[in-house]
């Protein structure tokens, strides 16, 4: 279970895929070296017919992992 103070922290969207398989490739990456994150269909949503499968999903870190989940998945520093 999530500390307090890590729940009640702002998530950012750290990146946008092409589509879902790529996103649960990164979402395992970060889980692997610790750090929480979700992963999310950027359309569509519930009644969707078909597959979100091969829609764009964006990968949710907290505002104090994204540093080091931008290292981990090799995208560059934010400016």
């Amino acid at each position: 279970m999530a500390s307090p103070s890590r729940r009640s922290q702002r998530q950012v969207r750290l990146t946008v895929f092409d589509n879902e398989p790529m996103a649960r490739l990164a979402e395992q990456r970060l889980r692997q070296e610790g750090i929480p994150c979700r992963v999310s269909s950027l359309h569509g949503g519930p009644g969707l017919w078909g597959t979100a499968f091969n829609l764009p999903h964006g990968i949710y870190v907290h505002e104090s992992d994204e540093m080091q989940a931008r290292e981990v998945l090799g995208l560059a520093p934010l400016e």
